[in-house]
């Protein structure tokens, strides 16, 4: 389809022809669907710098002032996509994402938090199908289920398990439970070797260093950091041993 446009080159009003031409996709499975539009302008002549002139001229023909200079040039509308629930790309090319939500949701779910949705139409509408509303809706209920289940510690004793003896820093890694950590921090370690190994053996208050790796001791806690992080489902703590 062509159309005479009349732009404006800051002195003289500008004819134009201006065509547009629909480009099409073609899908993996030989489907062709619309999917953007490129116009092609054509600067024909200088008319007048005179507008009422102009008008008297070319009745009925659009004037857009913002179409400048007296160069030919292509505009590729690439940003409006005509057929944005098909899914252009990965193996369900050429398909409505609203079906590919109801017989693959785990396909949509991986694609958008890979790609996102802000540069692609057809994710944006799988992430308001009716599927994907109620997966977020339970990854949300599953989320507060489990920042509920955290109980941070909190300065005094507690009798615990370590599932190793500290590093050559005194710290200790203790998974609580998912996404929940407590690093125990031992004020001083003693250096120790056997058969050629190095390892670290915590120093106690009363000056001797014991081995703490599967062994139940009531420790007493002082807690230096708090991080509790609820839409990352994250609880960090970190406390030194001061008994």
């Amino acid at each position: 389809m062509e159309k005479k446009v009349i732009g404006f080159a800051n002195v003289y009003y500008t004819l134009w022809n201006v065509r547009e031409e629909t480009i099409y996709y073609t899908a993996p499975s030989g489907a062709v669907f619309p999917s953007y539009v490129t116009y092609y302008y054509n600067y024909v002549k200088n008319i007048s710098t005179d507008l009422e002139k102009v008008k008297a001229l070319y009745q009925d023909t659009e004037i857009d002032y913002e179409l400048k200079g007296t160069n030919s040039f292509v505009i590729e509308k690439k940003d409006v996509d005509l057929t944005p629930e098909i899914l252009k790309f990965g193996k369900y090319a050429g398909r409505d994402v609203r079906e590919i939500c109801k017989e693959d949701l785990n396909y949509i779910i991986f694609c958008i938090e890979k790609c996102g949705t802000k540069h692609n139409k057809a994710l944006q509408i799988a992430s308001k199908s009716p599927e994907y509303l109620e997966y977020i809706a339970s990854k949300k209920m599953a989320l507060e289920a489990k920042v509920a289940a955290f109980k941070p510690f909190q300065n005094g004793k507690y009798k615990l398990t370590l599932p190793r003896n500290p590093n050559s820093d005194g710290e200790v890694y203790i998974p609580i439970t998912d996404g929940q950590t407590l690093v125990l921090q031992f004020r001083d370690v003693k250096r120790c070797m056997y058969n050629g190994t190095e390892y670290y053996l915590p120093i106690f208050k009363d000056g001797k260093c014991r081995r703490v790796k599967g062994i139940e001791i009531e420790y007493e806690l002082e807690i230096e950091e708090n991080h509790l992080n609820e839409e990352m489902g994250i609880c960090y703590q970190t406390a030194f041993v001061i008994n």
